[in-house]
């Protein structure tokens, strides 16, 4: 593939989140967990001059330890 030089690349995605993270007062989080899911198309479709299709998933989770005791 040729990239050198200036390429036009356009595209569309989507994405959707789901959250059910806790935090603190101070907006840290001690537990919960956060999913999202996305999607891009690219390609000579919307314009662009390269094709390609990405698709994505992220899951994390948050957990605090207890404390120790003093």
């Amino acid at each position: 593939i040729d990239v050198a030089g200036n390429n036009l690349v356009s595209g569309l995605g989507v994405t959707l989140s789901y959250n059910r993270n806790l935090v603190d007062q101070d907006f840290i989080a001690y537990d919960g967990y956060a999913l999202s899911m996305n999607y891009e198309l690219v390609g000579d479709l919307l314009g662009g001059e390269h094709d390609f299709q990405r698709a994505t998933l992220e899951v994390n989770r948050q957990h605090s330890f207890p404390k120790r005791p003093n």
